[in-house]
């Protein structure tokens, strides 16, 4: 994955994600990503403030998707993988947002 790396600070933890900005960035997203490799997920940047629709098509992992006005948070979702569901799958932001970040539910065995 090529995108410019952001640091963001997440309900006081700090994280680097893959910042997708431009439309064809954020349409493809985390689509076929199994493995993240030097970033905990995706932050999307739009240039407006509007209502988002996200879906789990083509993802192999499970999402958990936060919905930013700005940086402020105003909704959690959760996307299960496509191959889990095996259906697609769409959220939408509870309010209009200008911010979206996906971060992968790595699956633990204990």
């Amino acid at each position: 994955m090529k995108a410019e790396i952001t640091n963001f600070q997440l309900n006081g933890q700090n994280y680097r994600f893959a910042t997708a900005q431009t439309k064809t960035q954020r349409y493809q997203g985390l689509m076929f990503v199994r493995e993240l490799i030097g970033v905990d997920g995706m932050i999307f940047l739009f240039p407006d403030k509007d209502i988002r629709i996200f879906s789990n098509r083509n993802t192999l992992v499970d999402l958990k998707v936060y919905w930013l006005q700005d940086e402020r948070i105003v909704g959690k979702d959760f996307l299960p993988a496509f191959e889990k569901s095996e259906e697609i799958i769409r959220v939408y932001s509870p309010a209009k947002v200008n911010m979206v970040i996906e971060i992968p539910v790595l699956n633990t065995h204990s």
